[in-house]
């Protein structure tokens, strides 16, 4: 793939020949080789800017970075305002936006992600809809199942997984989005839109034993089968007993006195 493709929808300064042949992206310099895009990222413990001067003895030659870089003057060195969302940008291109080939339903929140994502691949399995996973236990798709570094991995291994879900034929994937996930713009090409727990509000339904979303923006209750979970009896007497507690929580706060002394 030229350049000029990867590229497209990244702003970037200093020159290049838009004809250039990238065989691959890279963010981690062992892996960069010839004709290897290599991404500078800022992590918690290091910096991969630093890392630059080992990807070019590799063989890299094409760099996108945020900040000045230590290479020779042969490199082709390329500067955006955060190299994290532009890698997301980057991937989609590459893997030619695996996106719009596959639905994709991202479950965020502190706990419950694996478990509510095997629930929906078991319920849209089940439907007909074949659908892959990816999560803290790994990638699933078919009869392939593939290890992950992260909860929700890199933008560039997302991309990479849900390419390869699309072309074995899978119409879904259900992802396990954490907070550093969106954080980091790894999910920010793949249609979602975060934060989630602000958009929409779950509700259940005790008459038909359902887990509903409603949206805080526009009121309504969200009825496609992504935002539709069934949930055990347990569940909505767990949930009633909650809200029964927390009202009562409420009226012995309202009705308790300062007591009075001095007397």
């Amino acid at each position: 793939m030229q350049l000029q493709e990867v590229l497209r929808g990244v702003s970037v300064t200093g020159s290049y020949d838009p004809a250039l042949e990238i065989a691959d992206i890279a963010y981690d310099s062992r892996k960069a080789k010839e004709n290897t895009l290599f991404v500078c990222l800022t992590g918690a413990r290091t910096d991969g800017h630093i890392f630059a001067k080992n990807a070019y003895d590799t063989g890299c030659r094409i760099f996108l970075c945020e900040k000045p870089i230590d290479v020779p003057a042969d490199a082709v060195v390329l500067r955006c305002e955060n190299t994290r969302a532009a890698l997301a940008v980057l991937s989609c291109n590459f893997f030619c936006h695996p996106c719009r080939d596959i639905m994709v339903i991202g479950i965020t929140g502190t706990k419950g992600k694996t478990t509510t994502a095997h629930i929906v691949k078991a319920v849209l399995d089940k439907a007909g809809v074949p659908t892959g996973i990816i999560g803290t236990v790994g990638a699933a798709f078919k009869d392939t199942v593939l290890p992950t570094v992260n909860t929700t991995p890199e933008s560039y291994e997302l991309q990479k997984l849900l390419r390869m879900m699309a072309d074995a034929g899978c119409k879904a994937a259900a992802i396990e989005v954490s907070s550093l996930g969106l954080k980091f713009h790894r999910v920010m090409v793949c249609g979602l839109t975060p934060p989630y727990s602000r958009i929409f509000r779950p509700t259940i339904s005790a008459a038909t034993s359902t887990i509903r979303l409603k949206n805080m923006r526009t009121g309504k209750r969200s009825c496609s089968p992504a935002a539709t979970l069934r949930c055990s009896t347990r569940t909505i007497r767990s949930a009633r007993r909650s809200r029964k507690a927390a009202r009562a929580k409420r009226r012995r706060s309202a009705t308790r006195r300062t007591p009075i002394t001095g007397f």
